[in-house]
């Protein structure tokens, strides 16, 4: 790596269970440690939602119960210093945008189609 080059800080909101969260945590660190080499991992932050939270919402249609419970947990990661936040589920891109953070959000949904389309352009 460019010594004068610095890495930020990731904000993963949690997906929509602990097992996805897994997923993306192991993702990124082995995203990063491809790219940097050596014994490189992430700078990362997590809040992981109680899923059960969302779940009782979504039982009973209250979605913009879920959109505060998940724009409260991109607000707490922009306080505790992370610089950016990837939304760690497909869904939950649905529930909160850009709009919903001073931080660069990065909603998967919109990673995992535009890699797609990549793979199919090359």
């Amino acid at each position: 790596m460019d010594e004068g080059k610095k890495t930020k800080t990731i904000g993963l909101i949690g997906g929509m269970s602990w097992e996805s969260t897994v997923t993306y945590y192991q993702v990124i660190n082995e995203s990063v440690k491809n790219m940097l080499g050596g014994f490189h991992s992430s700078k990362i932050m997590m809040y992981n939602v109680d899923f059960a939270e969302l779940e009782e919402n979504m039982r009973s249609g209250n979605w913009d119960g879920n959109a505060v419970i998940l724009s409260e947990a991109a607000k707490k990661l922009e306080k505790a210093g992370a610089q950016g936040v990837i939304l760690g589920c497909t869904e939950i891109g649905m529930l909160i945008a850009q709009k919903d953070s001073v931080l660069p959000v990065y909603d998967t949904t919109i990673i995992h189609a535009s890699e797609a389309a990549r793979m199919q352009c090359e």
